[in-house]
């Protein structure tokens, strides 16, 4: 978003670019989430934006304001906490269609969906599906891409990188609230391990990608609740 700490963001861009890796951006797109509220606002953000997907990244649709006001877990079961999940359908309609256009009105071709928190429903995916062209999830456990709810789904299981040994892993990080050593230890892991890390689009032409099946399911339960557990874990240690 416009008050992102850009500091940080312009490491982890330079890092990316030595190494040609084109990830998905979750772009915010009216931010009103004050935790977010970091540098001043940047009124070139938007020309930054369209500089990342003019290179090839891919530019996704982070909600629409990123304030909360649901404390439903939806798909994910990860969090208490939505921006949609358990939101009536006509506000979560409203939200897609002002978010989508704003991306659109400032030149951009947003094509992936990231929930804030992660936490999104059934009714958000009809809202996409009727307010927008995104047909791609950036969210879900699984080892592969697959299909459901009429949606491309790209698993996001890590917040950092593993040496594993099959399927296809996403990594979330967030740079805004990385400090100095977080940032030195991701440019030495991209540097031991860049060429292990593909395009969206590389992965979208290679892949097969079948509809949800068994091992899908039973994959998404076990890690599911392994981290439900574990965020409730540390929610109660604290």
């Amino acid at each position: 978003c416009p008050t992102m700490k850009l500091s940080s963001w312009q490491r982890i861009e330079k890092k990316l670019d030595q190494y040609c890796i084109k990830p998905i951006v979750a772009v915010i797109p009216k931010n009103k989430d004050t935790a977010m509220f970091i540098d001043p606002h940047n009124e070139k953000f938007w020309h930054m934006v369209r500089n990342w997907e003019g290179k090839g990244w891919c530019i996704a649709m982070h909600g629409y304001t990123h304030r909360y006001d649901s404390s439903e877990g939806g798909f994910a079961r990860l969090k208490t906490q939505s921006e949609f999940a358990g939101i009536a359908p006509q506000i979560q309609e409203k939200r897609i269609l002002r978010g989508y256009a704003k991306l659109k009105a400032v030149g951009l071709s947003p094509s992936v969906w990231v929930a804030p928190s992660h936490t999104f429903d059934a009714v958000t995916l009809r809202a996409l599906t009727e307010k927008t062209d995104i047909r791609i999830i950036s969210d879900g456990w699984s080892f592969r891409p697959y299909l459901d709810h009429d949606f491309i789904w790209i698993p996001q299981q890590i917040s950092w990188f593993k040496s594993l040994i099959f399927g296809t892993w996403t990594i979330c990080i967030h740079p805004n609230t990385m400090l100095e050593e977080d940032i030195v230890k991701f440019e030495k892991m991209l540097d031991k391990n860049f060429s292990k890390f593909f395009s969206l689009e590389e992965i979208l032409s290679t892949s097969k990608i079948k509809q949800k099946n068994f091992c899908d399911k039973c994959f998404d339960s076990n890690l599911g609740f392994y981290y439900s557990l574990k965020a409730r874990i540390r929610g109660w240690l604290r």
